[in-house]
Order: structure tokens, then C-alpha cells, then sequence
């Protein structure tokens, strides 16, 4: 009987062993396979994080070929020239150019706020051109936006060319303290 008895505790004992062997592997797989999900979602944020940089950087290239080409650069001065002339006088050919000016900050104004375009970088490169062209086409502007009678509610027109060349100057100034004296 006790002979019994031992050997049955002896293979109750081994089957507990057995289980306990059993559980640790399940437990040391369960932990492998956390550290591979957990170094595959840091993988994946980190391709998110690159595929975000080519976007930007794609878009950054764009908006400088399309601002950075001669007649772009052209229409600049254009509208730098205006700054004197009364908006009245301008022939309708040459508004139409102002109007290319306007069209393509708001363009790059819509691009910032969606978070396509890195903002200090624009800023950086176009903030004071964009501070120009704004403060001499304001008041075209302005009396677009009257015409379509804006006057009571939020501006919508070209809303994201004012915000640009806004928040350009206010980048300008706290960047480079002699920036207004420089230029104005």
C-alpha cells in the first residue's frame, strides 16, 4: 500500500511537472510573441513617421518649383510694383497675373492648414514674399470679397492667402527681430 502510494504521488508529481513545463513555455511564448507585436507596431509608427516626411518633402518640392519658376517669380515683382498704383488703374491683363499671385499663396495657405506643407519652412522661404504680395493686394481683395458680399460674415475668399502672409509675419517677427525694419 504505501508502495501505492508512492507511486502514484510520484506520477501525480510528474504529470504537475509536466504541466508546469507545459505552462512556463506557454507563458515564454506568450512573451516572445508580445515583444514581436510591440517591435512591429514601433516598425510600423516608424514607417508611418517616414512615409509622412516623403509626403511633405514631395509636396515642399512642388510648391517650390511652382513659386520658384520665372514667371511666378515675374508676377511677384508684378505685384511688388502695384504696391504704388492704384488698384483702378491696373488693365484687366495685368490684374488677371495679381490674381495668379493671390490664388497661388492661397493654394499654399490651404496646403499649411491640412498639415500637407511644414509651415516654417514655407515661412521661412516665401513668409516675406507672401507678407508683400498680401499687404499690396489686400485691398483687391477686400473689395472681391465685398462684391460677393462677404462683409457680415467670416471672409471666405482667399481666406487661406490673408491666414499665410498673417502668420508668416508674425513667424517673421518673432524670428528675426529686425525683420520689419529690414523691409517695410
Amino acid at each position: 500500500m504505501v508502495l501505492w502510494y508512492l507511486a502514484e504521488a510520484s506520477h501525480i508529481e510528474g504529470s504537475m511537472m509536466s504541466i508546469d513545463i507545459w505552462g512556463m513555455i506557454s507563458a515564454i511564448s506568450a512573451a516572445v510573441q508580445t515583444v514581436v507585436v510591440i517591435g512591429a507596431l514601433f516598425y510600423a509608427v516608424a514607417q508611418l513617421r517616414e512615409s509622412v516626411r516623403t509626403r511633405a518633402t514631395e509636396a515642399m518640392r512642388q510648391v517650390f518649383e511652382v513659386l520658384s519658376n520665372p514667371e511666378a517669380r515675374y508676377k511677384r515683382k508684378l505685384v511688388y510694383q502695384s504696391a504704388s498704383v492704384s488698384l483702378t488703374e491696373i488693365s484687366d491683363e495685368r490684374l488677371q497675373l495679381l490674381w495668379d499671385v493671390a490664388l497661388s499663396f492661397n493654394n499654399v495657405g490651404l496646403l499649411i492648414q491640412r498639415r500637407f506643407l511644414p509651415a516654417e519652412v514655407v515661412y521661412d522661404i516665401y513668409g516675406d514674399a507672401a507678407v508683400r504680395c498680401w499687404r499690396v493686394l489686400e485691398p483687391l481683395v477686400e473689395e472681391e470679397r465685398q462684391r460677393r458680399g462677404e462683409r457680415d460674415t467670416p471672409p471666405y475668399y482667399l481666406k487661406y492667402f490673408e491666414k499665410l502672409a498673417n502668420d508668416s509675419e508674425e513667424y517673421l517677427k518673432n524670428h528675426y527681430p529686425n525683420y520689419l525694419r529690414l523691409v517695410y
